[in-house]
């Protein structure tokens, strides 16, 4: 639900949008930064602005928002930062919502702002990895 953004920006600017991942593929660029420079809002933007038209709660949209930059986010920190990590494990893992494109940079203050030990979320990747190639969760 975080990057929802990223469809709909390859739903309503097909072209530039692929020309922005494939631009970040081949140059190592943050999608972020690509995003900002080709249309001056990112899939951040676009995703907490779809959350507010779909009525969804404030602290998920205001999480949608800051989901790359928790440290800014004025009210949901805790939140924001579960959502930053969590798409770190999913990159991590081998399953970012796009391929070929650089891993967005972890920002390491999330541990704390979650309560978990970076080497408890390490150590989980294997058993993560192993659920995605089987096609299960861990619940």
């Amino acid at each position: 639900m975080h990057d929802i953004g990223k469809i709909i920006l390859l739903e309503k600017a097909p072209k530039e949008y692929l020309a922005v991942l494939s631009s970040c593929a081949q140059s190592g660029d943050s999608e972020l930064e690509s995003e900002q420079e080709q249309f001056g809002f990112t899939h951040a933007d676009v995703g907490s602005v779809l959350a507010i038209k779909w009525f969804l709660p404030e602290d998920l949209t205001i999480g949608i928002r800051y989901h790359h930059a928790p440290s800014k986010d004025p009210f949901h920190q805790s939140l924001s930062s579960l959502i930053h990590l969590a798409d770190h494990v999913a990159w991590s893992a081998g399953e970012p919502s796009t391929k070929g494109t650089p891993t967005p940079v972890l920002d390491h203050e999330v541990y704390d702002l979650v309560g978990l030990d970076p080497q408890q979320v390490e150590d989980l990747l294997p058993e993560i990895q192993e659920d995605y190639e089987q096609g299960g969760t861990p619940w």
